[in-house]
């Protein structure tokens, strides 16, 4: 599984330790310091720091949602997220769709593989391209038809580029 552990994002830094309440007033709106708190929250191995990412990836703004399955997508129990991850490959919002697709393919979770698989015909190319990197470590035999379609035929060179 990937991981770093930065001490600034986007400016703020991360804080690694402060407490549970701390993390979680941090998060109740949309700041900078909210996103610096999800990603502490990545860091954390006690299940209350789970439990948070899970909450914040139902939320009905799609910033929270996407940083939460990025953050879940690093954290060390992330795999117990599994439906959570798989849930949100099918978000109206493409950034939370590819969040979840990095998630997915951090975690190793094959459960994920058909719906990444689908998303290899997505509309936005940038969604194309971050499921064909995932099927890089995803990837089953019956894949190379889907992925040489799109190699030979994707309106998109670079689409056609991570197919190759």
């Amino acid at each position: 599984m990937k991981s770093s552990k930065p001490e600034v994002l986007n400016g703020i830094p991360i804080p690694y330790n402060a407490s549970m309440a701390n993390l979680r007033d941090m998060v109740a709106i949309s700041s900078p310091e909210a996103w610096s708190a999800i990603r502490a929250l990545a860091h954390r191995p006690e299940p209350q720091a789970l439990a948070l990412l899970v909450e914040l990836s139902h939320s009905s703004d799609w910033r929270f949602r996407r940083s939460a399955v990025e953050a879940i997508g690093i954290h060390q129990f992330g795999q117990s997220a599994s439906e959570v991850v798989s849930h949100l490959l099918c978000d109206p919002v493409a950034f939370v769709i590819r969040s979840a697709v990095e998630a997915a393919e951090n975690l190793g979770l094959k459960v994920t593989h058909d719906p990444i698989l689908r998303l290899v015909d997505a509309p936005e190319a940038n969604t194309r391209i971050t499921a064909l990197h995932a099927l890089e470590s995803l990837w089953q035999p019956n894949d190379f038809e889907k992925v040489i379609e799109h190699y030979l035929n994707d309106p998109s060179e670079t689409v056609r580029k991570q197919a190759a």
